[in-house]
């Protein structure tokens, strides 16, 4: 009996975690907010609509019992989120939207969203949208979209939202905003009911998928997915019979009761109406042509400004990163802009210069001095001049100026470029200096020159001297009373040679060579 009881718990525990979680009990929670005609609950409490009936069909095929919870969009999505309900109908799929909920893979039904707008309204682009205040239902899927687009295209619109569809169109009709989004079908079924205006201008294609909580009730989506498929290729199908049911396919046109035996009697007049058909059939075609016109300059206008907006991107870049300095300023010396070399060269942030003025950084050009250096610069339009920069370490270093003059939209600004110019001035330094020693160089080799010359012929005359004083030496007796003072001739005569020898060395018009000098010996000589 004890093994008969372990069986019968065993089979309890599998029925009660493997079966489907929410279909076990047979109860499905269905979330419905109003999308006429896709699903809506109606003044009795009943929930009707294309998706209603293809749910009431599937539920049938599962046997599930389907539960319908009313509520905005907005309630319906946090629901599912918070798990309160199993399943909500008629939902856009996004990619933000499949982060937190799961969808069918099978979509039900593909729409878009059109703006509407007051009858007198000249809204028939996407750009007209500027500046006006624009009804929406809240955490719609085209209402995202059409945020998006507008951030894209940088248009500033004024959201106001609503928690339903007709809300929008009232909100149109009643002129409290310029415009409004409603997905494609409940445009084309209630647009009559309002004084309104159907705009040229679709958008936000989205397709429409039944949606279950993130990782829950799994087993909804095959079974939905597994029926929904075959409905859907199945002409004669619940599918498509709802689909003819709820969704309007043409125009209906409703005439005065009075007017009907008149037309009935006057057959003649449907000529006017074929025409009138016509006629309207050609606006169709012109307003699609001029939509996808349109549409067309709008793509131009968007390659161009992402080409204006590259270019302007390539030109910040380049300015940001030159070489030199750049400082823009106004007519009153203040910055309003600098480039990153301008702050690494001066130590300062680009918030600190932005702050500062000329005078700040340029001990060159004073406060006092500045309107008539700006007359100066008005009048030249542009030059190149020399100055000093101050750093924040108080480092004062010559850069070259570049000044631009310009004009733009009225106001006058001066685009400097300014380029250190310390190793310039260092080289011309060194470049001077080494002119100085060259002008003495060549002094010097004049005054050799001369002093060579000079050498030369007085060598001759002491060669002379020197030379008849030894042969009258030669000739006395060694007692002779004159040889001394002969002796006194030679040697002085040597002496001027040896003279005439350090001149011809200083010239340099022969090899020195150097050697000790005994100074007693020099001194005896003297």
């Amino acid at each position: 009996m004890r093994k008969g009881l372990l069986v019968f718990l065993f089979c309890l525990f599998l029925q009660w975690n493997l079966a489907p979680p929410v279909c076990a009990a047979g109860r499905l929670r269905v979330g419905v907010h109003d999308n006429q005609p896709l699903a809506f609950v109606d003044a009795d409490g009943q929930a009707k609509g294309f998706l209603i009936d293809i749910l009431e069909y599937i539920g049938a095929k599962e046997g599930w019992r389907l539960d319908y919870i009313p509520g905005s969009l907005a309630e319906c999505l946090e629901r599912l989120k918070r798990g309160e309900i199993d399943l909500v109908v008629g939902i856009g799929y996004s990619r933000e939207r499949n982060e937190v909920y799961d969808f069918t893979y099978e979509d039900i039904y593909s729409d878009w969203g059109v703006v509407y707008t007051q009858v007198d309204s000249d809204i028939n682009q996407i750009v007209n949208l500027d500046n006006k205040k624009i009804a929406v239902v809240h955490d719609d899927i085209h209402y995202h979209n059409l945020r998006n687009l507008a951030e894209q295209l940088k248009l500033k619109c004024r959201f106001i939202e609503a928690y339903e569809y007709d809300a929008v169109l009232e909100l149109i009709a009643r002129k409290k905003v310029d415009a409004g989004v409603v997905n494609r079908l409940h445009g084309l079924e209630f647009e009559t009911n309002y004084n309104v205006s159907r705009s040229p201008i679709i958008f936000s294609h989205t397709e429409v998928h039944f949606a279950v909580p993130k990782k829950k009730h799994r087993e909804l989506i095959r079974a939905i997915d597994k029926h929904l498929a075959p409905l859907k290729s199945d002409k004669s199908s619940i599918y498509h019979q709802a689909l003819d049911k709820w969704t309007p396919t043409t125009v209906k046109w409703q005439l005065p009761k009075w007017l009907v035996g008149i037309l009935a009697a006057a057959g003649g007049l449907l000529l006017l109406f074929l025409v009138t058909g016509l006629i309207l059939r050609a606006q169709v075609k012109a307003k699609t042509a001029e939509l996808s016109f349109i549409n067309q300059e709008l793509l131009g206008e968007i390659a161009e400004r992402k080409r204006v907006e590259e270019a302007l991107r390539l030109t910040q870049f380049s300015v940001d990163n030159a070489r030199d300095a750049a400082f823009w300023m106004g007519p009153d010396a203040k910055f309003i802009y600098v480039n990153d070399t301008a702050c690494s060269s001066l130590g300062y942030s680009r918030q600190e210069l932005l702050s500062m003025t000329v005078p700040d950084i340029d001990p060159n050009f004073p406060a006092a001095a500045w309107p008539e250096h700006w007359q100066e610069v008005r009048s030249r339009g542009s030059f190149i001049v020399e100055s000093q920069h101050r750093t924040r370490e108080g480092r004062v270093f010559p850069v070259e100026i570049t000044v631009n003059y310009l004009e733009f939209e009225g106001k006058e600004y001066n685009c400097v470029f300014a380029r250190d110019i310390t190793e310039r001035k260092e080289a011309e330094k060194e470049k001077e200096r080494m002119q100085v020693q060259l002008r003495q160089a060549q002094k010097m080799e004049a005054v050799g020159t001369l002093a060579g010359g000079i050498a030369h012929d007085f060598n001759n005359l002491l060669q002379a001297v020197q030379g008849y004083a030894q042969l009258l030496l030669l000739k006395m007796d060694d007692d002779d009373s004159g040889q001394r003072g002969l002796q006194q001739i030679v040697r002085a005569a040597t002496r001027g040679a040896e003279l005439t020898q350090q001149l011809l060395t200083f010239s340099r018009k022969i090899e020195s060579e150097l050697q000790p000098i005994d100074f007693n010996r020099e001194v005896e000589n003297v």
